[in-house]
């Protein structure tokens, strides 16, 4: 009865372990590398200096250094009817203070354009689904940080 009672507390103690484990690994903050189950991929395949990959269906983007992840966060891409572009682009603008001629003067700080249509990296509410005209908003603290990191001419790439 003893061994029995040892055995189930060894396993009660290494499930707990498991349990706990993951509780912790799901806490970690964001942008950190070390996170599993992330929802952007740890490396791709890339001989660029820096890009920025942004993954329609995951409502992701991932910054690259020479094809491994530096940071991530959540996007908020085009609506239905306004669609994010998918492609492979290059940064064309960047903008500290920025306002929409199309869509009424709306502000778009720390902006970077990446197509001749219009289409800008910039700060803007996230929501759970895509909603934006086509943009691909950003949390204040992604677009500043890709602002101050990207480059004319590094690729942005959209991919679902």
């Amino acid at each position: 009865m003893k061994a029995k009672k040892s055995f189930l507390l060894v396993l009660f103690l290494f499930w707990g372990m498991i349990v706990l484990n993951t509780a912790w690994a799901s806490e970690a903050p964001p942008h950190t590398t070390a996170v599993r189950g992330k929802p952007v991929p740890e490396k791709v395949l890339s001989r660029e200096p820096r890009e920025v990959r942004v993954f329609l269906k995951a409502q992701f983007f991932g910054f690259y250094e020479l094809g491994k992840l530096s940071f991530w966060g959540p996007v908020c891409t085009g609506a239905k009817g306004h669609e994010t572009p998918r492609g492979k682009f290059r940064v064309l603008l960047k903008a500290r203070r920025y306002f929409s001629m199309e869509w009424g003067g709306a502000a778009m700080p720390y902006s970077v354009q990446f197509t001749a249509g219009g289409h800008f990296l910039h700060v803007g509410e996230i929501r759970p689904k895509p909603s934006s005209h086509g943009c691909v908003r950003l949390r204040e603290e992604d677009a500043v940080r890709i602002f101050r990191t990207v480059k004319s001419r590094d690729p942005i790439i959209i991919t679902d």
